[in-house]
């Protein structure tokens, strides 16, 4: 429609990615909304976000700025979604984060949202190497973190093995 000065969108007659994108990532993210519930929109909302804001479109400084903006909130929006759905077993959340840490690997945030993807794991000694000092642990078959450590003192190994360990 034309108005004084310009053009407006009438959003009722029009479906833009953007808004789509944005109207799932608002009702996933509530508080009161299940994880569960959550996943398939996060999932989606994050296809939607992964095509490039007005791609066709170069060589305008204003759309430059809007672009750098909504991809800093895609990459909080990331870190969100990984958060919400931590607890999940689908592997989502650690993908997200992981995408968030690509993106900055100095973010605090999204480190924290990859480590909320871990769950606590005892490894018994025996899956240990022998040593007289600190080594690491042998790779069990859920591929735990290389960081994880035995003391010949103990009898047990103790870390955070990745997400393939609770299924």
């Amino acid at each position: 429609m034309t108005v004084a000065g310009g053009y407006a969108i009438d959003m009722a007659c029009v479906d833009l990615d953007l808004a789509r994108y944005e109207h799932l990532m608002a009702a996933a993210l509530q508080p009161d909304t299940d994880p569960s519930d959550a996943l398939p929109m996060l999932q989606h909302a994050m296809e939607l976000a992964g095509s490039p804001l007005l791609p066709e479109e170069v060589g305008s400084e204003w759309l430059d700025e809007v672009r750098f903006i909504h991809n800093q909130n895609v990459h909080n929006a990331l870190v969100a979604a990984a958060d919400k759905v931590a607890g999940l077993a689908s592997r989502s959340a650690e993908q997200w984060a992981r995408l968030a840490l690509a993106e900055d690997p100095f973010d605090e945030s999204a480190w924290y949202a990859s480590c909320a993807t871990w769950r606590p794991a005892v490894i018994t000694h025996a899956d240990c190497r022998p040593t007289t000092s600190a080594a690491p642990c042998s790779r069990p078959s859920w591929a735990a973190p290389p960081a994880l450590t035995c003391r010949p003192s103990t009898s047990a190994c103790y870390g955070e093995p990745t997400r393939a360990m609770r299924s």
